[in-house]
C-alpha cells in the first residue's frame, strides 16, 4: 500500500483560503423618485389654455378651444366623469343613515250612520348598516378611484386634441411659408433670366449662360405649380419683354359648415 503524504503547510493554507471569503453585502439599486413626467401645465385647465398662448398666435389658441368644445371624445369623457361621480356618492351614502319618512290622509265615512272623518298616518323609519367587515369603504374607494380615472381620461382627451389640432396648424403655417418661399425663389429666378436676356442682347453675355438662367426660371415656376396644385389651388404667371413676369396665386379657403 502507497500513502501519499500531503504537507501541513498546504492544509493550513487551504484552510485560510476558506475563511477569508467573507460575504459580499447586496449593491443597493437605485429607484426612480417618480415613473412618468410631471405634466408642464400641472393638470389645471387655466395652465392647458395658457401654454398655447406661448406661441404668440392668437388664432391657434381660439381653434383649439373650438376643438375640444365639439370633441365627441372629450363629450364622452366628460360623462363618463357624470357617472363616475354618481357611482362615488352611491357608495358615499352606504356609509351614511338611511331615514324613510311616510304620510298618508284619507276623508271619507267608515259608516253611513257617522259623519265625514279625516284620518292621517305618518311614519319615520331609520336605519344604519354598520361597516363591519369594510365592503362598503371598499365599495367608496373604488368608486374614488374610477372618478380619478374618469377625470385623467378626460385630461388626457383634451390634450390630444389640443395637441392634433396645433399639429394641423403648424403644418399649415409650414405650408403657408414654404409656398411664400418658394413664390420668392421663382420671382428671384425669372428676373435673374431678364437680366441676363438684356446683357446678352449687350453682349455682355453668352447666348448659354441665358439659356441657364431661362432654365432656372422655368424650373421655379414648376416647383411654385407643383405647391400651389399641391393645396387644390391655381397659378397664372404673366410675363411682358423688357418689364418682368408677374404670378397670381389663388388659393382655396375652407370655411366651417
Amino acid at each position: 500500500m502507497i500513502r501519499a503524504a500531503i504537507p501541513a503547510t498546504a492544509i493550513a493554507f487551504a484552510l485560510v483560503g476558506c475563511a477569508a471569503t467573507p460575504a459580499q453585502p447586496d449593491p443597493a439599486a437605485a429607484v426612480a423618485p417618480t415613473w412618468q413626467a410631471p405634466l408642464p401645465h400641472g393638470g389645471r385647465l387655466v395652465e392647458l389654455d395658457q401654454w398655447w398662448a406661448q406661441f404668440d398666435d392668437p388664432l391657434m389658441a381660439r381653434l383649439v378651444t373650438a376643438a375640444e368644445t365639439v370633441s365627441p371624445s372629450i363629450a364622452s369623457a366628460g360623462a363618463r366623469i357624470a357617472e363616475a361621480r354618481a357611482t362615488r356618492v352611491g357608495a358615499e351614502a352606504a356609509l351614511l343613515p338611511q331615514v324613510n319618512a311616510t304620510a298618508s290622509a284619507s276623508r271619507g265615512r267608515p259608516d253611513l250612520a257617522l259623519p265625514l272623518a279625516t284620518a292621517s298616518n305618518a311614519g319615520l323609519q331609520a336605519s344604519w348598516e354598520l361597516d363591519v367587515f369594510g365592503g362598503n369603504r371598499a365599495g367608496r374607494s373604488a368608486a374614488e378611484a374610477r372618478l380619478a380615472g374618469a377625470e385623467a381620461t378626460w385630461h388626457d382627451a383634451r390634450v390630444i386634441v389640443a395637441a392634433e389640432t396645433a399639429n394641423q396648424y403648424l403644418a399649415l403655417r409650414a405650408c403657408q411659408a414654404r409656398l411664400v418661399q418658394t413664390q420668392l425663389d421663382a420671382t428671384s429666378r425669372a428676373e435673374t433670366a431678364r437680366l441676363t436676356a438684356l446683357s446678352m442682347e449687350s453682349g455682355f453675355e453668352s447666348r448659354g449662360n441665358a439659356a441657364l438662367t431661362r432654365a432656372s426660371a422655368a424650373q421655379g415656376l414648376y416647383i411654385v405649380k407643383q405647391v400651389v396644385e399641391a393645396h387644390g389651388g391655381e397659378v397664372t404667371v404673366a410675363s411682358v419683354e423688357g418689364v418682368g413676369t408677374s404670378m397670381i396665386l389663388r388659393l382655396p379657403v375652407k370655411r366651417a359648415a
